[in-house]
């Protein structure tokens, strides 16, 4: 349980991370 836990946190974090990634190259372009 505190494994799938974990790997959920991972991806929002990781979604997150993505999408302000993509909108900061958007920005500097």
């Amino acid at each position: 349980m505190l494994n799938l836990f974990s790997q959920i946190i991972v991806a929002i974090i990781s979604g997150c991370a993505v999408t302000y990634f993509n909108w900061w190259l958007n920005n500097h372009k």
